[in-house]
């Protein structure tokens, strides 16, 4: 298969809610089993640039439980940094399985969170960042801290990828959405601050998180998504 050059590259890893589709016990709720796409798993975006010999710059959007599966399903050899938008389970939990990479590049890897994710990911996964009291095993990732409206860049192999990180609501805490290019990616969000609609107009495509049909206090119905969806006019 031939790479893709000179241009971005998104794929949706997965858009299911924080149980996954269908739930552990089996669980499919209202969706239909014998649809494929209703198999969802948690919430993470691949993004890709490509250069004009195809060489590639790799950033993940969030580490669910679903992580390593969804790298391997992907075909992803290699993974240049990771990104992440609130410290919720379904969005950090796969974190370790980030040890691979690291082998693979031979350094640590470079991961971008916000201070409450960033307090968090160091609460449940420190020795990921520092070796442990008694351990002999070596940290494998290097924290980069991120605030909404402060945009910066990841370099790789394939060029830099800019994203904008702008504050979304999600119910009692705050997530953090991107604008990356022409491409806006919203998850996790129960409202949107004034200050970040900015982010979101004029978008090519918007991705934007709806968990269910009647309203939730921490995510969009569909209704609210598709008034959203109307508001910003995506193409």
């Amino acid at each position: 298969m031939v790479s893709p050059r000179n241009c971005l590259r998104f794929t949706i890893l997965g858009c299911g809610s924080s149980p996954g589709v269908p739930r552990i016990n089996g669980d499919w709720g209202n969706c239909d089993p014998k649809n494929p796409k209703n198999k969802r798993r948690r919430a993470a975006l691949l993004v890709e640039r490509f250069d004009a010999d195809g060489n590639s710059t790799v950033v993940v959007i969030d580490t669910g439980p679903d992580f390593r599966d969804q790298m391997i399903d992907a075909n992803v050899p290699s993974l240049d940094a990771a990104v992440y938008t609130h410290p919720h389970a379904d969005h950090i939990h796969g974190i370790d399985d980030l040890r691979t990479y690291v082998v693979e590049n031979r350094r640590l890897m470079d991961v971008y969170a916000n201070r409450l994710t960033r307090n968090r990911l160091f609460e449940a996964f420190g020795y990921c960042f520092e070796t442990p009291v008694g351990s002999s095993y070596p940290p494998i990732l290097s924290m980069h801290d991120i605030m909404a409206e402060t945009a910066f860049s990841i370099t790789g192999a394939g060029g830099s990828i800019r994203f904008e990180p702008f504050m979304q609501v999600h119910g009692d805490i705050e997530s953090l959405g991107f604008r990356i290019g022409n491409v806006a990616y919203c998850t996790d969000v129960s409202a949107f601050p004034d200050e970040s609609l900015k982010y979101i107009r004029h978008a090519d495509v918007l991705i934007i998180g709806a968990l269910q049909y009647r309203p939730h206090p921490s995510h969009f119905s569909l209704e609210q998504a598709l008034e959203w969806i109307e508001f910003f006019g995506p193409k």
